[in-house]
Formats: C-alpha cells, structure tokens, sequence
C-alpha cells in the first residue's frame, strides 16, 4: 500500500471512530433524559429514611419561627 492510501485509510478510520463515539453521546444523552423525565413524573415514595428526614427538617424550622406563625 501507498502511503496516500494508507493516511486516507487513516483518516477515514478516525472519521469512523468519532461518528460512533457521537452516536453512543447521543443515544446515553437520549436514555439519560428518559431517565430523568421518568423519575420527575413517576417518583418513587420516600422510605422510612426520607421520611424522618423530612420531619427532622420540618421540626427544625418550625422551631425557629416566630409562635404567632407556627
């Protein structure tokens, strides 16, 4: 082989890499958003240790407001 083929050869190689590295970008980018919308829409219930959580935040800033707004 000539060494013009071989640098066209080369070159179209990387080409070929960079399409497909752009493609699986872009299909992660596609589950990713699918993904995330599914979980904004469909979110799961909070376990027992969400739920203390938000009661330890709820109690700790009711605390903290004046009595009248309590």
């Amino acid at each position: 082989m000539g060494v013009k083929v071989q640098k066209r050869l080369r070159k179209q190689e990387q080409a070929a890499t960079e399409n497909i590295r752009d493609f699986e970008i872009l299909r992660l980018r596609d589950h990713a958003r699918e993904v995330f919308v599914n979980a904004i829409l469909n979110p799961p219930a909070p376990n027992q240790v969400a739920q203390a959580a938000a009661q330890r935040y709820k109690e700790f800033f009711q605390s903290r407001l004046p009595h009248e707004n309590r």
